[in-house]
């Protein structure tokens, strides 16, 4: 499973930061415009390769990279999509644990209709 990091000028100054996980495309965030970082980024980057940007030279790309880890995070944990390798059991679990509680609230929502309609 193939995961992309990529760039989009979008105004003016401005950069919008994409992940790419099984072919779909999640927003993350927009950033101040930075050449080093399109230079960078635009092309798309491998989620693996995004610790060689944290080393970088270039100030902006190494802050650029170490602000994407927690809006991977934030992705991961939103929409249930495994970017981090390692916490797919624990995805897993949670999913797990989600379901429960919809069809717990939802169970719960149906008898007090019905003992209210009664």
């Amino acid at each position: 499973m193939k995961k992309t990091i990529y760039c989009r000028t979008v105004a003016k100054g401005v950069q919008a930061f994409y992940v790419e996980v099984e072919r779909k495309r999640y927003f993350l965030f927009n950033q101040k415009y930075y050449a080093g970082v399109r230079n960078c980024f635009r092309k798309g980057i491998d989620f693996n390769l995004l610790s060689s940007a944290c080393k970088s030279n270039n100030f902006a790309v190494r802050r650029t990279a170490n602000k994407l880890k927690n809006y991977l995070k934030y992705i991961e944990n939103e929409y249930c999509v495994v970017i981090y390798d390692k916490r797919v059991k624990q995805m897993s679990i949670a999913n797990r644990k989600r379901e429960l509680f919809r069809e717990y609230a939802c169970e719960c929502a149906y008898r007090e209709s019905v003992l209210e309609s009664a």
